[in-house]
């Protein structure tokens, strides 16, 4: 990862580039961090650039330095002003292939997006997280490969879409599936989405094994957890929060099934464990993650993925942890 070094300038010369959805609380409280502490921060929507960005103009000096400026929402960023990027969303909808569209129209859009994001991906300036690094750690078979390679405790997996290799795997353990892919299926009201939660498999899931023969599916030996555990880090600042989830049947085997009334408590990591993880972000070359751990009844801390868009307010508020706060110095130390 490049370091770069900055001299000590005013706060006010400082501007943060943030990415977001226009609805976005997890945006909003770095934003108000931020500002709260006299740093400038332009706030870009990607999905919509196509109706907000008003005008563009950069070029290279001599030495290979990105000058100019773009205007945005009537607001204007001179590039070599921008500090740090804090990307929550870099995903350029409109520039996606649709039915109604031309294809004079989509090549507009394709240009336009072209264009940005290679002003953005040639900053001379340090990205929470860079989105190039988000994508290379999207996959929990490659995180769960890193993890166990960094000496990480690493439930046993399975990707398969044959029977007798599930039937075998289940024969020893309790066996857990989950979903890969990001994917959310609306329903036909086009409102409502559904993904998949961890699911415990039981008997009577395999009456229809056949079916797996239709896409592959990603199984783990069950972990019989004392509780969860949540780590963001920021930085190297570490925050770890116990989930007491094992109170609530329903989110027994997956938290996310119980909408947010389980017990939580902050605790400190165990030395190693915490260098461990830090040096999992450093692998992946994430300024910003939140992990997910099971913690037996032997206290043995198995890691279960790591998430480099992880949401936190739900712990920040409940527990007074100064995560966006921390969030917001990170960038403006940058």
């Amino acid at each position: 990862m490049q370091v770069f070094i900055f001299k000590t300038i005013d706060l006010e010369d400082i501007m943060i580039l943030l990415m977001a959805e226009d609805q976005d609380p997890h945006a909003d409280m770095v934003i108000h961090a931020i500002e709260s502490k006299g740093g400038g921060v332009l706030r870009v929507n990607p999905e919509l650039l196509d109706e907000r960005l008003n005008g563009i103009s950069c070029q290279l000096d001599q030495d290979g330095n990105l000058g100019g400026s773009f205007k945005y929402l009537n607001r204007q960023a001179d590039i070599p002003s921008i500090n740090s990027v804090f990307c929550r969303n870099y995903h350029f909808q409109f520039a996606e292939e649709e039915e109604n569209k031309s294809q004079d129209d989509l090549l507009i859009a394709k240009e336009l997006e072209a264009s940005f994001k290679g002003l953005c991906e040639s900053l001379s300036c340090s990205w929470m997280n860079a989105p190039w690094y988000m994508d290379a750690c999207e996959s929990k078979i490659v995180q769960m490969q890193a993890a166990r390679r960094l000496g990480f405790d690493v439930p046993d997996m399975l990707l398969t879409n044959q029977a007798e290799p599930l039937l075998e795997f289940k024969s020893s353990q309790e066996v857990v599936v989950k979903q890969l892919s990001g994917i959310c299926v609306f329903e036909e009201d086009g409102v409502s989405a559904k993904s998949l939660y961890t699911h415990l498999l039981k008997n009577d899931d395999l009456k229809n094994i056949s079916e797996l023969r239709n896409s592959p599916a990603f199984f783990n030996s069950f972990i019989d957890k004392q509780h969860d555990l949540r780590v963001t880090v920021v930085g190297k600042k570490i925050f770890a929060v116990r989930v007491f989830s094992q109170q609530f049947t329903e989110s027994q085997v997956d938290f996310r099934r119980r909408d947010g009334d389980w017990e939580m408590e902050a605790c400190e990591l165990p030395d190693e464990l915490a260098e461990k993880i830090i040096r999992l972000m450093q692998h992946f070359n994430l300024n910003f993650g939140a992990l997910d751990f099971a913690v037996d009844s032997d206290g043995r801390f198995w890691f279960l993925e790591i998430n480099s868009e992880g949401n936190w307010l739900w712990m920040e508020s409940e527990l007074e942890l100064p995560i966006s706060d921390t969030i917001a110095s990170q960038l403006l130390e940058s």
